[in-house]
């Protein structure tokens, strides 16, 4: 998920810099894609994961075990 998410960030900053065409240094533009990036992370991962339907639907399917490791995978997006 987080490998699409990048992708799509990439592309979406890219049109941005296009279409809008800002006069941003490249430690700006970094900064952007830097943000995207984030903003994308926390719509479409963090935010669901930490929805407490999803918590109690793990809650169900998963062992201790397996929520421990699915708890801990998303930290290195952050």
């Amino acid at each position: 998920m987080d490998t699409l998410l990048q992708a799509q960030c990439l592309y979406d900053t890219d049109y941005f810099l296009t279409v809008c065409k800002p006069s941003l240094s490249n430690s700006e533009i970094e900064q952007l894609k830097d943000g995207m990036l984030k903003a994308y992370r926390w719509q479409y991962i963090f935010s669901g994961v930490e929805h407490p339907k999803y918590q109690e639907l793990m809650g169900v399917l998963t062992t201790d075990e397996q929520r421990e490791r699915l708890g801990n995978a998303p930290a290195g997006l952050a």
